[in-house]
This record gives structure tokens, sequence and C-alpha cells, in this order.
């Protein structure tokens, strides 16, 4: 009898440490998606022709999709920020709800558009790329972003 019980708390401690292990499988594998995400994102927004980085409505198109469908692309909320790197203003910010299919919000400081002509033109954009969600595993609220800068020009 004793004998069977400490076989059974044997096994019940072998299952439950196993069932630890995959829970944190499951939260690195969380981590890597949305900084996959993320780096998807800002290698879209870099590609763009600066005309379309600057476009309102060209960029709320593309980002009523999730930047990548894998393990957690439709939980994560996302938020682009747009600023004129020269003169910090004006900024725009594109927030997209958890969702395979959402619309983004857009708001913006500053302005309602990037200068495009005279001296003020926008010629450097600071983009800043920011995935939030709450983990799997514990519920914590997670961030993963990223930031780069961008110029118009010729692209190679």
């Amino acid at each position: 009898m004793i004998t069977a019980t400490l076989i059974a708390a044997f096994f019940a401690g072998i299952f439950e440490v196993n069932a630890i292990c995959l829970r944190y499988i499951n939260a690195s594998k969380e981590s890597v998606s949305a900084l996959q995400g993320v780096h998807d994102r800002i290698e879209t927004l870099r590609s763009l022709a600066f005309t379309d980085l600057e476009s309102q409505s060209y960029l709320t198109t593309l980002l009523t999709a999730p930047s990548d469908s894998s393990f957690i692309g439709p939980r994560v909320t996302e938020t682009v920020t747009l600023t004129d790197y020269t003169n910090g203003t004006p900024s725009v910010t594109y927030t997209r709800a958890p969702g395979s299919s959402v619309t983004p919000g857009v708001v913006w400081s500053g302005g309602s558009s990037f200068p495009t002509t005279g001296a003020s033109a926008t010629t450097l954009l600071k983009v800043n790329v920011k995935y939030s969600w709450n983990m799997t595993f514990g519920g914590r609220p997670r961030i993963e972003q990223t930031e780069t800068i961008i110029s118009t020009g010729v692209k190679k």
C-alpha cells in the first residue's frame, strides 16, 4: 500500500513537471512569435515607398491584417507610431486591436498630416512598432517593440 502510494505520487510529480515545462515552452513560443511579428511589420514598413508611408489611408488598409498569422499574430494589440524625426511633430499612432481583420484607430498629434512640400517637408520618419499581449502562462502583460528611422529617397 505504501509502495503504491509512493509510486503514484512519483508519477503525479513527473506529470506535473512535464506540464510546467510545456507551459514554459508555450510562453517562449509566444515571445518568439511576437518578436517575429514586430520585425515582419517593421520590414514591411521599411520596404514601402515614402509617400505610402506618409499616407493615412494606405497604412490604415495595410494595418488591417496582422503582420504575421503565426502563433500570436491575432492575439496582440499592435501600435505603430510614425513621427517626423527632424521636428518631433507631427506624429501619428495607429492602434490595431486583437483580431484577424481589424481596422486600426488613428490618432494624430501636432497636426493632421506630414508636410510634403517646402522647407518643413518631412524627409525622415521615426517608426516605432509595439506588440502588447497577455501571456497564456500566468496572464502577465508583455511588450515587444522595435524602432527605426526611414528616410525619403530611392530604395535599392
